[in-house]
């Protein structure tokens, strides 16, 4: 992404484990992305990020991971002790930023 807006920002790579059909995918990001592939294959998962990371920022994570049935049903079916997820933004004039997001079960709840 380019512009004159010195706070414009642009994503540059999305990694994510241990979501659903999302076990360890890391996805070089373009200003303009699109999902193609066969049914199950994580297309709606990917879109499922964006959706946790918006909820983490405004404060209301729990209630979305809640409403889509719990940490339990978020997580790669037998294979994964957490969920994470990584993003990193480029902006201008500005050190690249890096978010890294963790979810883990814990007890009847998460951290």
């Amino acid at each position: 992404m380019v512009s004159s807006d010195p706070r414009s920002a642009s994503f540059n790579e999305l990694h994510v484990s241990g979501l659903r059909r999302l076990r360890d995918v890391s996805v070089a990001m373009r200003p303009l992305m699109v999902l193609i592939g066969a049914n199950g294959v994580g297309k709606t998962s990917v879109l499922d990020v964006f959706s946790l990371l918006a909820s983490a920022a405004r404060g209301t994570l729990g209630e979305t991971i809640n409403a889509a049935g719990g940490l339990s049903a978020l997580l790669t079916d037998g294979t994964a002790n957490e969920l994470g997820i990584r993003v990193s933004m480029s902006i201008q004039e500005r050190p690249p930023l890096i978010y890294d997001l963790r979810i883990a079960p814990s007890g009847q709840g998460y951290q």
